[in-house]
């Protein structure tokens, strides 16, 4: 369920919203079991900077109560939109990531990458792998809000593949991260590739290049996410290799010199691929011919 600010004119920074599934009595009962909620602000067509706040995963039907508290008396408009969750369900064949529900206090020591204190645990995974995994949000031993974040090392090492595609989906908002390792001790990685992605949206990033690489799945920033509802499936793609390619290749303005009657002259010239990705190619080119002292210049293709 989402609520929008954004119909109102003024900042309604001091507008406060909560959510209950009953009619609270008391102010203890409003103090305690009111839903958690994530907001953003957003910037709104009418000029105003305002919120808009969402509570996921609801159980239903249901009756839900919304009282709505300011810091002065003033008007205001909302708008309210309840959408049905969405399911991502396990394709066959896919394997688990083998990871149990994360809970408060939970101590992940799984596949929490570089964010475990060390020695730092990854899972292991190819291309044509497919993943069927858990995530969330919890407090962890010290009462501290954090994700359950889940690391996987890509190794291509010298391979022929060309590059690979590290894509998911997920019943609650994603984010995806292709990581350079460097090398692997978690001081000289680098992000190569990140997006985020919404609930049950599929997202897809690609990298092109051998070596290895962490490839990062975890709940979108700044949103709250149940445990025991927050599955996603995810899966890497090979990009194929270059033979694959059809883009048109050309000589880049050669220059083609006859020293002497019937010589032969091996010529120096560029080759690119026109593509996506430049690939650099030296080419031997053989002039015959009876014409002497001529000049020839210009862009043939090969």
């Amino acid at each position: 369920m989402t609520v929008d600010y954004c119909p109102s004119e003024d900042d309604l920074a001091s507008v406060g919203l909560v959510l209950y599934d009953f009619c609270p009595s008391s102010s203890e009962d409003c103090e305690a079991y009111y839903h958690s909620y994530d907001s953003e602000i957003q910037d709104c067509d009418n000029g105003s900077s305002n919120a808009q706040v969402f509570w996921r995963n609801l159980p239903g039907p249901a009756t839900y109560y919304l009282p709505v508290h300011t810091g002065l008396p003033m008007d205001f408009c909302f708008d309210l939109n309840v959408t049905e969750p969405c399911v991502v369900d396990c394709p066959p064949n896919a394997d688990d990531e083998g990871e149990g529900l994360c809970y408060d206090g939970y101590d992940d020591l799984y596949n929490s990458g570089c964010n475990a204190p060390g020695p730092y645990p990854f899972v292991d995974i190819a291309a044509g792998d497919t993943i069927c995994g858990t995530s969330g949000t919890h407090l962890d031993g010290g009462g501290l809000p954090v994700r359950d974040t889940d690391w996987y090392r890509l190794d291509l090492g010298t391979s022929q593949i060309r590059g690979f595609e590290w894509a998911a989906v997920a019943d609650f908002p994603i984010q995806l991260l292709i990581i350079d390792a460097g090398t692997e001790d978690c001081i000289d990685y680098s992000i190569v590739a990140s997006g985020t992605a919404d609930a049950c949206d599929t997202l897809k990033l690609s990298q092109v290049g051998t070596g290895v690489y962490w490839l990062w799945i975890g709940p979108r920033s700044g949103v709250s996410v149940e445990c025991d509802n927050s599955n996603y499936v995810a899966w890497v793609y090979e990009i194929p290799p270059v033979q694959y390619d059809a883009f048109p290749v050309s000589v880049d303005s050669p220059v083609f010199y006859r020293m002497t009657a019937g010589s032969t002259v091996p010529i120096l010239a560029s080759v690119s691929n026109l593509g996506i990705n430049a690939y650099t190619f030296d080419v031997d080119v053989t002039i015959t011919g009876d014409m002497s002292g001529e000049v020839f210049s210009g862009t043939q293709e090969a």
